[in-house]
């Protein structure tokens, strides 16, 4: 019985590359998510060094010293911008199908932007931008908390489960660029572990405006965090 599974399994699985062929993100051939060549070819376009809020020049992402007065995230890291066509595919593929290869191929960008010699010392702890229970369960997961995962694995820091999302709020991708406001997301988000670590590195998927991360970021700081850094795997604007 085992076999004719296993058997049944490998025609169905046959079928679906026959209806639904894959095709490599950057290049288009078929086979892949992304072809071998283009695997080793292929990094992503950086954000370089700007602010996370205002995008002025800021050395290693930090927020700049304008924005710092009205923010509470210290920095964001992102593997680059949503703007590049393969990342945002890959991220679109993470998020809204059930397909394991891209979740396989960002820890590979994460190495080729050494995020494991960024973040210095063994005080930092890994968490995550939670989405609305709701959301988690009509998506059946949180690829913030995924994302977590493989920043966890990179630079073996360990990840810890901080924050709820007490609200429902609509994406903000889904909002009018005019409406998206650093501020406005304040309030979302409540504690759920104490105590907080001095230094957290908080992952989510896109920063568009920042104003959920830094929601995010705001109640860990009143709940004792000394500095928290975002990394996303994009970042919106810059094109």
């Amino acid at each position: 019985m085992e076999g004719r599974r296993s058997c049944l399994g490998i025609v169905c699985d046959t079928i679906a590359d026959w209806l639904f062929p894959c095709f490599c993100l950057q290049c288009k051939q078929e086979g892949n998510t992304m072809c071998e060549i283009c695997k080793e070819s292929y990094t992503p376009k950086r954000t370089g060094d700007t602010c996370p809020f205002c995008r002025k020049k800021s050395l290693g992402s930090l927020t700049c010293e304008s924005c710092r007065t009205l923010v509470a995230l210290d920095r964001c890291l992102s593997l680059g911008w949503y703007h590049d066509s393969v990342l945002r595919e890959a991220i679109r593929a993470a998020k809204y199908t059930d397909d394991p290869a891209p979740w396989k191929l960002f820890p590979e960008w994460m190495r080729k932007m050494s995020i494991e010699n960024i973040f210095f010392g063994d005080t930092w702890v890994v968490s995550f931008v939670p989405l609305h229970v709701s959301r988690r369960r009509e998506r059946g997961f949180d690829q913030a908390e995924r994302i977590a995962h493989l920043v966890g694995e990179a630079t073996k820091f360990p990840v810890v489960d901080l924050l709820e999302r007490a609200e429902w709020t609509d994406p903000q991708a889904q909002r009018d660029a005019r409406e998206r406001q650093v501020g406005d997301m304040d309030g979302i988000f409540q504690v759920i572990k104490h105590p907080i670590p001095s230094r957290v590195i908080l992952c989510d998927d896109v920063l568009t405006s920042g104003a959920t991360m830094d929601a995010a970021a705001q109640i860990l700081k009143q709940a004792g965090a000394e500095q928290v850094c975002g990394f996303v795997l994009a970042r919106r604007g810059g094109e």
